[in-house]
Order: C-alpha cells, then structure tokens, then sequence
C-alpha cells in the first residue's frame, strides 16, 4: 500500500531521515472518518481516570453550593431550618447522592494515584485490579450511605 507524507519533504534530504522530522511520519489511508467514543471499548484504567476527572470537576462545582448552605445553616434558626427544608426534594438528595460519589471517587483515586506514584502497582495486571477495586469500592461507599439513610 502506498504511503503518502503529511508534509512536503524537500528532495535533499535522504527518505531515511525524512522519517524522523515532526510532521512528515506516513499516515494510513485506513483511518476512521469520524471517532466514535461510545463505541470505543476503553480499558477500566483510563475509564477510572476520566471518572477521576469527572469526580474533580463534580467537587469544584458542588463546593461553592454546599458552603453556602453551611454558611445559611450556621446563621441562624430560620436559616437551618430553610437549608432542612432543602432536603425535602428529590433532587437535591440525588445531588447529594451523586457529590458522595464524587467524593468517594476522587478520595480512593487519589489513593491509588499516590501508590502508583511509591512505584506500588505499576504492572498492567495489578493497575488493572486497583483500578476495578476503587471503581467499586466508590461504588459501595455511595451505596452504604444512601441506604444508611443519611441521605433519604
């Protein structure tokens, strides 16, 4: 199959170090048209990381809320008793469902990144396996507490 340049190479330079110049390395004429990311299978050590990312960005937003409301709630008795009432609704109680998710998420992640930094885990089979661990147990910890009852 012929191999066509991304860049033009001027002729004085032999084809062999052509190869190794930014921007000249041979493209495939059988690449995709369009790049699905649903039909994707992505491995769970880079669906973990985009959930950590995800969980990040989920803190960030939910933080200026939740000290809004520590901040009314702390007030006065009027003020606790409107933040009370905010738990009322459904969707604040899946909010909050979904910030334990994150936190938990971003807590076990941060974990796991830390040992992987120690050198703890690197090898594919044993990323692979803390990868599901955290996934799960973040899972179980946002499970917990919504039946615990602390949310509903």
């Amino acid at each position: 199959m012929p191999v066509r340049r991304v860049c033009a190479v001027p002729d004085v330079i032999p084809p062999s170090l052509s190869a190794m110049l930014p921007g000249t390395h041979p493209v495939s004429k059988r690449r995709p048209k369009y790049l699905n990311l649903f039909k994707i299978h992505q491995p769970i050590i880079a669906v973990i990381s985009v959930a950590h990312r995800i969980s990040g960005i989920l803190l960030v937003l939910l933080t200026p809320v939740l000290i809004y409301g520590l901040q009314r709630s702390l007030h006065d008795a009027q003020g606790f008793a409107a933040v009370r009432s905010w738990f009322d609704a459904l969707p604040v109680r899946v909010v909050l469902l979904v910030a334990t998710w994150a936190l938990s998420h971003h807590l076990f992640t941060g974990l796991r990144h830390l040992y992987l930094d120690m050198g703890w885990g690197t090898a594919l089979r044993p990323a692979r396996r803390s990868a599901w661990a955290v996934g799960l147990l973040a899972l179980v910890v946002t499970a917990l507490v919504g039946a615990a009852g602390v949310l509903w």
